[in-house]
């Protein structure tokens, strides 16, 4: 679930090292203002801007015969660069790099654009001005935030005298602000930001990404059990906690078991051994139909039924395969470079082995049902219909 991006590395952390504590350091209240995903106000104040600027004839031809070809998002382009003051705004607001921008520079660059607008009197409309006042409003709020998370870590987590460190789960806008309002209360830090924040490196998708911010599960594509689950509703986080993350982490749990059962018996499953049957009983939120439980060709179907957070039952099918060919190679893998190493070399070859994963689980594969990685040497495909499954791709190697 770490490896597909459904938790969060502090949820991660909870789970699996019991002895540490992971503390809220921000305020519910500094979350209420929120900014629509349509405000495109400074964009367009930047067009206004844009529009007073003194274009020669010809760079008004150009522009006049893109709008009149329809390509209104090159001309739109071509006005934003010519003019060097929007330019400038232009690539300071298109600019991805993480960490390039912080909150407080944005309402800077706010406040710069409103008093520009008035100086060339450009022609904004009412609505533009009320949605770049909100944009302003919505970074006050979040700029505020940074100042919290550091007063709070500085007032009650720190203990001076102690040399336990604490780590803070921030944003990429709120890190020069935090480390900076960090070294004025004389606090030593680090700065580490992950490779996943690279638009280059990411494995999350900007659509994968939006639907976490929605709440929802990242991995939505046909054959995961988020494209499942993600219809029925938005899902609050933090989400350790829900009944429906416990119902994914159950069914993936069976889904590994019933995989190497089949495995180990040379794909004779049915019957269920009464130690494996008693295994899935005590899985939480989750109810297996044993009826439905068959070998195809090693892989194993069978149907569950979990339960989402408004206590909705949701029946899921799924086609589960131990690929042993991948497990022995990612067992020796994980061997080799574990052996002897610090805790960050081994962070970076287990990144390496959930990438290698990754990429293999779609290999080869011509079904319009995705392929999922569940855990190292299984991987499975979900569905709400039987009929998805059965004709999914063979995953055992056998």
């Amino acid at each position: 679930m770490l490896g597909n991006g459904e938790i969060n590395t502090p949820e991660f952390m909870t789970l699996i090292y019991p002895d540490i504590k992971v503390y809220g350091i921000e305020l519910k209240s500094e979350y209420d203002v929120e900014l629509d995903k349509d405000n495109n106000a400074r964009i367009r104040y930047l067009i206004a801007i844009a529009e007073k600027y003194p274009y020669s004839q010809d760079q008004i031809g150009k522009i006049n015969d893109l709008i009149t070809q329809k390509k209104l998002d090159e001309a739109v382009e071509l006005m934003l660069n010519t003019d060097p003051w929007t330019r400038e705004k232009y690539k300071q607001m298109t600019d991805k790099q993480p960490g390039k921008i912080t909150t407080r520079a944005i309402i800077r660059q706010v406040d710069e654009i409103m008093k520009k607008a008035e100086e060339v009197s450009a022609q904004i409309d009412p609505e533009i001005k009320e949605g770049m006042l909100k944009t302003r409003r919505f970074f006050e709020v979040a700029s505020k935030r940074s100042l919290t998370m550091v007063n709070y870590v500085a007032e009650k987590l720190i203990d001076k005298k102690s040399s336990s460190p604490i780590a803070i789960s921030i944003g990429a806008a709120h890190t020069k602000e935090m480390l900076a309002e960090l070294k004025s209360h004389s606090i030593s830090y680090v700065q580490i930001t992950p490779n996943d924040l690279n638009p280059e490196s990411g494995q999350l998708s900007y659509e994968q990404f939006e639907l976490k911010n929605k709440g929802k599960w990242a991995q939505d594509a046909p054959g995961t059990m988020g494209h499942i689950l993600n219809s029925n509703k938005r899902n609050p986080r933090p989400i350790i906690d829900t009944v429906e993350a416990q119902s994914y982490a159950s069914m993936n749990m069976a889904s590994i078991l019933l995989a190497e059962s089949a495995m180990a018996s040379n794909g004779q499953i049915p019957p269920i051994p009464d130690n494996l049957r008693r295994q899935l009983n005590l899985l939480p939120n989750i109810r297996i139909d044993y009826n439905s439980i068959e070998s195809n060709e090693h892989d194993v179907i069978f149907n569950a039924t979990l339960r989402d957070n408004n206590n909705n039952d949701v029946s899921v099918w799924a086609r589960v395969g131990s690929t042993t060919t991948d497990m022995q190679t990612a067992n020796n893998v994980q061997q080799a470079n574990t052996e002897g190493r610090s805790i960050e070399q081994k962070l970076k070859a287990e990144e390496s082995n959930v990438r290698l994963n990754n990429t293999s689980s779609t290999k080869n594969n011509t079904s319009s049902t995705k392929i999922v990685v569940i855990s190292e040497g299984v991987k499975g495909s979900f569905a709400k219909d039987r009929a998805e499954v059965a004709n999914a791709q063979q995953i055992s190697n056998r």
